[in-house]
């Protein structure tokens, strides 16, 4: 089997004129018996890192802080999270759309996204990245301190799953 990686620079110059793009692909890899893009996962690894710093920070040195600090610390843990959890939804449809179908998410709710991506190795847990979601959702609807609680509560949570997917989708980006 031989399997060949697209640079996205190469994609992003010819993607104007898409007939050239499939010649182009076709003439060059016409022997592949795979084609598949390669992302950038730079601000997907970032945000998980700074996420897992954040939260293993607050778990060592939380009881030290006054309660405005406490408030204020899990108020950028949550907003970290927010940032990864996009990050990780966006990069699982982009590689889904590009390595499975480019067709296959069109308009369909967030657990089918959740379930090709279970099928396709990335993640473990449909029902926990539901739950994410649903986190998430939660931070730009309404803003109470119980809700903040219950958001800094499942972010601790997301980080391992978000490793994990990081981890699983490195391996399939390679």
């Amino acid at each position: 089997m031989k399997r060949v990686l697209i640079d996205t620079n190469i994609v992003l110059d010819v993607l104007l004129n898409r007939k050239e793009f499939l010649e182009t692909l076709i003439s060059r890899y016409s022997g592949a018996s795979e084609i598949f893009m390669t992302l950038d996962l730079t601000s997907l690894t970032r945000s998980i890192t700074i996420l897992r710093e954040s939260v293993e920070d607050n778990i060592r040195n939380g009881a030290a802080f006054s309660p405005l600090q406490q408030e204020t610390f899990r108020a950028g843990i949550i907003q970290n999270f927010e940032i990864a959890y996009e990050l990780c939804w966006k990069t699982m449809k982009r590689w889904i759309e590009e390595n499975v179908s480019p067709d296959v998410l069109f308009g369909v709710p967030r657990i089918e996204l959740f379930r090709r991506a279970a099928e396709n190795g990335l993640i473990d847990s449909v029902e926990n990245w539901m739950t994410f979601h649903q986190a998430r959702n939660s931070t730009s609807h309404i803003y109470s301190a119980a809700v903040a609680i219950e958001v800094y509560e499942v972010a601790v949570r997301f980080v391992p799953e978000a490793e994990t997917f990081l981890q699983n989708i490195t391996a399939r980006n390679a």
